[in-house]
């Protein structure tokens, strides 16, 4: 819109522009009679209050100057009428958000295949600090959760109610088909069959470290989805079945693969609640163990010891009895009825009862004892709960 400030100034210029025009009319044309002979395509001046034209040969009235005033300053006026808008152009509209299938640290983030939401699949990152991801169902109660320091570590997010929770400066997208690096620390979570294949390996522990290891049949960090688990120091020997999908490894090193068990050896798998096994793992092999098998040829009764790394077992057959590839049970004491079993550990030592032996593969050299391998169970004594232990001798 112009100003009125402008408006005057533009109605001042057409008014003077219109006066120089008439004057050029008035004082440009030549001087004529009304009804005088002319020759000539030009306008006359009577000298009065007319402009004059030549029309067949005789000057004749063409208009007053007063209409010749109007006509120039009409032609010189701008147009009063407004200019055509448009209309301003509509707002773009913002995509729809896709779902999130790359995301960092996150709080509450729905599973889902919507807009924003976390779509179910396998997700990996490479953790280089703490790490973590937990899933909470939509009343908030933790289902599943997975935390680390190094190494790769992978979370299946599965279908179904739930939210995604992060911490740590790490990036997750879908997991990879091909393995990961594993860092010399041995940290990470193994996909079995990609990072790490079924097997036995074995772990020496020399700087007895509280090493945490656990098996699953899942990655999602359920209980529910644990197959074995420890939290132990010494050497430690895992068992990698075709069923397991992951082993996580913590403050554990590089396991080595046992293709075939050593001659001797000695197991602790204790259970978590047990109060003398603590929920310890061990294998003691090479020289780490010491194992022996004898016979007592006068009181007619098998030895079997194994100890190593601050864990001895003791089993003795009944007395009067020699051992033989069979199952004993042991409701009391040492006795011609009961094998005798003791389990000492950093924690005590637990005189079992009531327990089970499972003995195989007893081998004899001239009568004596040389080779057996010797399965227990063993409940230390009130409680219910059952821990197990093997001790192999090869003749």
């Amino acid at each position: 819109m112009m100003s009125p400030q402008k408006n005057v100034r533009r109605t001042t210029m057409v008014a003077l522009v219109a006066l120089l025009t008439l004057a050029t009319v008035a004082t440009g044309c030549q001087r004529a009679r009304l009804g005088a002979r002319c020759k000539t395509a030009d306008f006359g001046d009577d000298g009065g209050a007319w402009v004059l034209k030549c029309s067949n040969g005789r000057w004749v009235r063409a208009l007053t100057k007063a209409d010749a005033a109007r006509i120039i300053l009409a032609a010189n006026t701008p147009p009063t009428t407004a200019p055509p808008t448009t209309a301003a152009p509509a707002a773009p509209t913002a995509p729809a958000p896709l779902p999130r299938y790359i995301f960092g640290e996150i709080e509450h983030v729905a599973v889902g295949t919507g807009g924003g939401q976390i779509p179910p699949g396998l997700y990996m990152t490479n953790a280089t600090a703490a790490c973590g991801i937990q899933r909470t169902d939509a009343s908030g109660t933790v289902v599943g959760d997975r935390i680390l320091s190094s190494g790769p570590l992978f979370f299946d997010i599965t279908a179904g109610e739930g939210y995604i929770t992060t911490g740590g400066d790490c990036t997750w997208s879908l997991a990879s088909q091909w393995p990961q690096p594993v860092g010399g620390d041995g940290n990470g979570v193994y996909r079995v069959g990609i990072e790490i294949q079924p097997g036995r390996y074995y772990f020496d522990n020399a700087l007895n470290t509280n090493c945490y290891w656990e098996l699953a049949n899942s990655a999602d960090g359920t209980i529910d989805a644990v197959t074995d688990i420890s939290l132990s120091t010494g050497p430690q020997m895992i068992e990698i079945l075709p069923t397991d999908k992951v082993l996580v490894s913590s403050r554990c090193g590089t396991w080595t693969p046992m293709p075939t068990l050593p001659a001797k050896f000695l197991e602790i798998v204790g259970h978590p609640s047990d109060p003398i096994m603590l929920g310890h793992r061990h294998f003691s092999q090479g020289s780490h163990v010491t194992a022996s098998a004898a016979t007592d040829s006068v009181n007619t009764y098998d030895t079997v010891t194994a100890a190593g790394d601050g864990w001895s077992v003791t089993a003795r057959s009944p007395q009067g009895t020699l051992f033989t590839n069979t199952t004993l049970g042991i409701s009391g004491a040492w006795s011609t009825s009961n094998p005798g079993l003791t389990v000492t550990g950093p924690n005590g030592t637990c005189a079992v009862a009531p327990s089970a032996i499972t003995v195989s593969n007893v081998h004899r050299t001239a009568g004596i004892l040389d080779g057996v391998d010797l399965v227990y169970a063993n409940r230390c004594g009130s409680s219910t709960l059952t821990s197990f232990g093997r001790i192999h001798i090869a003749p």
